[in-house]
């Protein structure tokens, strides 16, 4: 029994320490200065920070692959480069997805793309007003984030000053109910 008892305890172990390193608890997270919650609502103060982007084209997925790739080493210094979260998607045009360089990264100067489909840009230190939603990937679910972030700015008398941003932090590996996600409004 006693033997039982400790391989079901290791499992268990395994799977927590699996989880672990498939979600957002063991990247760095975009740094930011909370100015006001109210409910899943937030208004937050982000700094400038460094990026790495690629256009959406082939698919999320594709886009993905080719900023990891450049995580992964296929830069200037063949570097690798932790993961940061979150991962940034414009919906609108341009339609882009973004890395946030981590903070070791930029304190060593973030070495150049190797591929042309990569391009090192800043993104815009913001006031943005922020909603958490749940769940998988999906367009139906961005939108409703987005359009509940809009009534609640509108309802605040706040004032949108730039396009919506989706933030995942978690790996797909992660099911979807355990999921963060939030809908972004950069405002006035």
């Amino acid at each position: 029994m006693k033997k039982v008892l400790l391989i079901f305890g290791a499992a268990v172990g395994a799977l927590g320490l699996a989880f672990y390193k498939l979600s957002r608890f063991d990247a760095e997270e975009a740094p930011y200065d909370l100015v006001r919650r109210d409910g899943r609502f937030e208004l937050r103060r982000y700094p400038s920070i460094p990026v790495a982007r690629t256009r959406i084209h082939g698919g999320r997925n594709q886009s993905f692959k080719r900023l990891f790739r450049f995580i992964s080493g296929e830069n200037e210094r063949n570097e690798k480069i932790a993961m940061t979260t979150p991962v940034l998607f414009e919906i609108s045009a341009p339609n882009r997805m973004s890395f946030f360089m981590p903070a070791a990264t930029q304190a060593r100067g973030v070495p150049e793309p190797a591929s042309d489909d990569v391009e090192l840009d800043q993104q815009r230190g913001d006031q943005i007003a922020v909603v958490r939603f749940g769940g998988p990937m999906r367009e139906e679910s961005e939108r409703r984030a987005v359009e509940e972030l809009r009534t609640w700015l509108q309802a605040e008398g706040l004032e949108s000053h730039g396009e919506p941003l989706i933030a995942y932090y978690d790996s797909p590996m992660i099911p979807g109910p355990f999921r963060r996600n939030e809908a972004m409004i950069p405002i006035a």
